[in-house]
């Protein structure tokens, strides 16, 4: 039924687009320090020509709802809205983190994934999830952490968890033997794709309409 779906990743420094025609997946990531907004619509043009594809021909939209860079995911979920409205091409929106463990998944075949990425000297973006059956399974809700939970969190773990992350010396300090330490990727808009892809319930409703995943605030409470 979705045999032709664009992809809009737009969650940190890279602008990364994405496109299913069929069987074949095509990508685009350009680098461009969180200005989104000066390539994003050539590049999905320029995708969809390479691919002989119309913007009417694409069946869903997929777009990463954070979290990540506050303008930057508006920028993506602002032209996915603005494609899917006109067109009338359903929207459905995946959470950056999860994109980020499917991405370890693709790349290390790995299925228990810690993703935490920090956001400054204080908080941390949390997300601890399993894959079974080609499905992600969260363990907990995301979280926007602060340091102090954040050490609660990584000395609670009892079992080998692989560590995605930006900073090697910041994993390092975490001391946990429990922990193994995969370098961090920027979110490829591929990986929407193939999270997709593995949802059973395909029925979806279109809505111009997205919660968008910021975690502004930290959600664990004393």
């Amino acid at each position: 039924m979705y045999n032709k779906i664009l992809s809009i990743d737009t969650s940190m420094h890279k602008t990364s687009i994405a496109v299913l025609n069929k069987n074949t997946i095509d990508t685009k990531i350009i680098y461009c320090n969180q200005r989104h907004e000066k390539n994003i619509l050539t590049i999905i043009h320029k995708i969809l020509q390479r691919n002989n594809i119309k913007i009417y021909d694409i069946k869903i939209i997929l777009v990463s709802k954070g979290p990540g860079y506050f303008t930057s995911i508006r920028i993506g979920v602002n032209v996915a809205q603005g494609l899917s409205i006109p067109h009338k091409i359903p929207l459905f929106s995946i959470s950056t983190l999860k994109s980020l463990a499917e991405q370890a998944k693709r790349r290390k075949k790995i299925k228990k994934i810690i993703v935490c990425i920090p956001t400054n000297k204080n908080n941390v973006y949390w997300g601890q999830y399993i894959n079974k059956n080609e499905k992600w399974n969260k363990i907990d809700q995301e979280l926007l952490l602060n340091m102090q939970e954040l050490n609660k969190k990584i000395k609670n773990l009892k079992k080998i968890w692989y560590f995605i992350g930006s900073e090697k010396e910041f994993f390092i300090s975490l001391k946990n033997p429990f922990l193994k330490f995969i370098p961090f990727h920027t979110p490829n808009a591929l990986d929407l794709i193939t999270i997709f892809q593995s949802i059973k319930k395909k029925k979806i409703h279109l809505s111009p309409l997205i919660n968008i995943n910021y975690l502004n605030h930290p959600i664990l409470k004393k």
